[in-house]
């Protein structure tokens, strides 16, 4: 998933192996090589068609730091910080706070 044009669909997910690998078969004959030149395009492909949940946050208000833990890679240029909003209660709201941008200001180099 850390690669965008990788495995994303079935014509562009292939298989090679490399001939130094130490796979034996019962009878101790080495799997054959597959060069990336004649690499196996997969059988059967499933897509990942399973959203990311947070699965656990830390605030750290010492440093000024939210981290957030997906369950799966998320793609950084879609993160929008104004889509979190930090609230004192889960029912009644007295006081909340929507994440924004940083900026230069807003970093310890700024």
């Amino acid at each position: 998933k850390l690669k965008y044009e990788l495995a994303t669909k079935n014509s562009n997910t292939y298989l090679s192996v490399l001939e130094s690998t130490n796979i034996l078969d019962t009878a101790l004959n080495s799997l054959n090589e597959i060069p990336s030149s004649k690499a196996l395009g997969v059988s059967n492909y499933d897509a990942d068609g399973t959203a990311p949940v947070i699965e656990e946050w830390f605030l750290d208000m010492s440093d000024g730091i939210l981290n957030i833990t997906f369950s799966d890679v998320v793609v950084v240029s879609t993160f929008q910080p104004n889509a979190f909003t930090l609230q004192n209660s889960n029912s009644t709201i007295v006081a909340e706070y929507t994440l924004k941008e940083p900026t230069a200001s807003d970093t310890p180099d700024g």
